[in-house]
């Protein structure tokens, strides 16, 4: 296998764009988590303006008009400068940019949403039109010009260059500053950033917006740059969200595949895992919180897997594109399993597939998506395992079972169930298919292996014949959901059933929760916040005295917490005796002793108390 190059690619020029202008636009989750956030933010900032100002509040204000005279001449200058820095952006583009003119309708659109909800949500908290829109006024609300430009920019941020979404940073942090030191108040401030940044969004969700990937020749100048001299470079057919994926030809006429880290794919690790980390118990590979690092972590997955003796393609060049993409260039051939005739799908050929997953695994190497599409096949019949961007390099049992429970789920799709198992289990041995029974479910798989058997393979019915050919019973599943949607709708129905009592029992309601927070010391709610926290953790650590065996403290501290929750239906000392009973069985502890540690936890308890 040949040493790949790892370098550094410096951009020659500084750019403006970082997209072209007919670069195909895609509606994503995170301008729709931005979207939603904005907007809560909005109202919560359209809330706090209507009430007095509070002690924080009163404070900032104080800092503003107690500042230097220089400081305010600056941040007024800064206020001016950002609107300023917008206007010259959308003329810019409308009269230089050639081809970016849906670009001008989206900032113009952005600019038109801020004012009108900007008049809209005047009209709420005052009860009237805003008197001054653009210049200033105590405590206005909210501030148009500061909303404006976070419009702007905003919406423009996906077509520019790193260093002009910079300098675009700085314009909005700029506005904000002005017009917190020109007297629109925080509420006012803060509310007109929040705006902008939502008219912002939801143009993006209406219109789409770019992902910033580089054009076959800003790729060919990167990848020269690492050393690697390519030709004929296109777009691949398959384009996943957040990566953006080219096939080339490299020198000695080899075909590479080079995978490009923009920035969406940022944003797809992060809210696959936020949404793991929600709904599942296992949250996944480890996020990388670079795209430098994601492609320096599939590579070192790729080239420790190799040395490994599991084929894989090799990696040729790894490092920073211009724009700051990342780029990882493989060379390697084949055609994907899940491509391939039925016909030519020989028992043979799963065989030696099994074989190169058993070696993976004995590496202590997870895949993370180990299904027939990232498995290749050569024009000489070898195997080889490509696209280690989820893989885990000290993966427990719970991964290794993923990947065997992913895989021969996709084999079944291919060539049924029958001969997969079979193939399986010469392949990899039964005892490893037993172990990987309990992930053998819906859950378990990636969303491209999930749409692939929808209604063409039984997973019970797989399972099963598992079982029955390597003569074991038929395991319990993992229990991979952490919540689902009955916990979601139970705790939603808990939460309208308090409220509901405390404003009918004790005449308490969100308008009194207001007014006693109006008056707060922040600082001391946030103390006091934690401290009420900490209380949980004590009493864990009063659990793990009970227990005659080590368990751990991260998880019995949530067993307080879930404590706290069941006594609001149930009695305090039956409550912590049953969770305690029933966690400290789930942590192997025998049930006499499990019983028996609860009730002495539950009387120690009452007894300091």
């Amino acid at each position: 296998m040949a040493e790949p190059v790892v370098r550094l690619a410096h951009p020659r020029t500084i750019r403006v764009f970082a997209s072209e202008a007919a670069e195909p636009r895609s509606r994503r989750a995170s301008d729709a988590a931005v979207l939603v956030t904005t907007l809560l933010l909005l109202g919560l900032v359209a809330a706090w303006d209507h009430a007095d100002p509070g002690p924080a509040q009163r404070a900032i204000a104080g800092f503003f008009d107690d500042a230097p005279g220089w400081l305010d001449r600056l941040l007024a200058a800064g206020y001016s400068v950002a609107a300023v820095y917008a206007v010259a952006l959308v003329l810019g583009v409308a009269l230089i940019a050639h081809g970016r003119h849906r670009l001008v309708v989206d900032m113009v659109a952005a600019v038109l949403a801020t004012v009108v909800l900007g008049v809209v949500l005047s009209l709420v908290v005052d009860r009237g039109l805003p008197e001054v829109a653009w210049t200033t006024a105590e405590r206005a609300f909210p501030a148009l010009r500061v909303g404006a430009v976070a419009a702007v920019v905003s919406v423009a941020s996906p077509h520019l260059s790193r260093p002009m979404r910079r300098l675009g940073t700085v314009m909005v942090v700029g506005a904000v500053l002005g017009a917190l030191s020109l007297g629109f108040g925080v509420p006012g401030a803060v509310g007109g950033l929040a705006l902008g940044l939502a008219a912002a969004g939801a143009v993006h969700l209406v219109f789409g917006s770019p992902g910033g990937h580089p054009t076959p020749g800003r790729v060919r100048d990167a990848l020269a740059d690492l050393g690697v001299a390519a030709t004929d470079i296109r777009v691949a057919a398959d384009q996943p969200w957040g990566t953006a994926l080219m096939e080339a030809v490299d020198q000695s006429g080899q075909p590479l595949r080079v995978k490009i880290f923009g920035r969406d794919a940022g944003d797809a690790q992060f809210l696959a895992k936020a949404w793991r980390f929600v709904w599942y118990r296992d949250t996944g590979p480890t996020l990388t919180i670079t795209r430098l690092q994601q492609v320096e972590h599939e590579a070192l997955a790729t080239v420790l897997a190799g040395r490994a003796g599991i084929g894989v393609p090799d990696v040729v060049a790894v490092g920073r594109a211009q724009d700051g993409d990342a780029l990882l260039a493989v060379v390697g051939e084949g055609t994907p399993l899940a491509d391939l005739e039925p016909a030519a799908v020989t028992d043979e050929l799963l065989s030696r597939v099994w074989s190169q997953v058993r070696r993976l695994h004995e590496a202590g190497i997870a895949h993370g998506s180990l299904g027939s599409s990232n498995i290749l096949v050569g024009s000489d019949g070898g195997v080889s395992i490509a696209d280690f961007e989820g893989a885990t390099l000290s993966a427990g049992p719970g991964r290794l079972g993923a990947d065997v429970a992913e895989l021969l789920a996709s084999t079944a799709l291919a060539v049924g169930n029958e001969r997969a198992v079979a193939a399986a289990i010469t392949g990899t041995g039964a005892r490893a298919l037993v172990d990987a029974l309990p992930y053998l479910q819906t859950t378990a798989l990636t969303g491209a292996t999930r749409r692939a058997l929808h209604g063409a393979v039984d997973l019970d019915e797989l399972r099963d014949l598992v079982a029955e050919r390597s003569g074991a019973e038929v395991p319990e599943l993992e229990k991979l959901h952490r919540v689902g949607v009955r916990d979601v709708l139970l705790m939603g129905f808990l939460v309208v059933a308090a409220y509901l009592l405390l404003t009918s029992l004790a005449e308490v309601g969100l308008d009194t929760v207001v007014d006693e927070l109006s008056g707060a010391t922040w600082g001391w709610v946030a103390l006091a916040f934690v401290t009420s926290q900490l209380t949980n953790v004590t009493q864990a650590i009063g659990t793990l005295g009970a227990v005659p065996r080590p368990i751990p403290l991260g998880p019995t501290t949530m067993l307080q917490f879930a404590i706290s929750f069941i006594n609001l239906v149930v009695p305090a000392t039956a409550a912590r005796v049953a969770m305690n009973v029933r966690y400290l069985q789930k942590q192997g502890v025998p049930t006499a002793a499990a019983t028996s540690s609860g009730a002495l936890d539950s009387l120690a308890g009452f007894a300091v108390q």
